[in-house]
């Protein structure tokens, strides 16, 4: 799961975007080509001067919360940031490439 902070928002849960449930593929991760994990979207919206902050959670067979670990990036106006999460004996490499958003077409001329 990755969050947005705090915003003025009518549902906290609208700042909860999960990328990825291996529930859904019989507990396997959906691995694509060269070992990436395939994600439910590619592009996550949050205000520049904020965090964008990556969940990665670790079942048991009961399906309760096994194991826990998250990585937070502060947004930049450009540029990659890369962080790794452990989790047990895993290692999970996150890349995050950053771009604004144009509001107003003008602001690109």
């Amino acid at each position: 799961m990755c969050s947005s902070p705090p915003q003025e928002v009518k549902d906290p849960l609208s700042r909860h975007v999960v990328l990825v449930d291996s529930h859904e593929f019989d507990g396997e991760m959906p691995m694509g080509s060269a070992g990436y994990v395939d994600l439910s979207r590619q592009v996550v919206s949050v205000e520049l001067g904020h965090n964008l902050r990556f969940v990665i959670q670790a079942y048991s067979q009961s399906g309760a919360i096994a194991r826990q670990s998250r990585l937070t990036f502060r947004t930049k106006y450009c540029n990659i940031s890369r962080g790794i999460c452990e989790i047990g004996d895993s290692k999970v490499e996150i890349t995050v490439a950053w771009s604004q958003l144009i509001k107003n077409k003008m602001e690109i001329l």
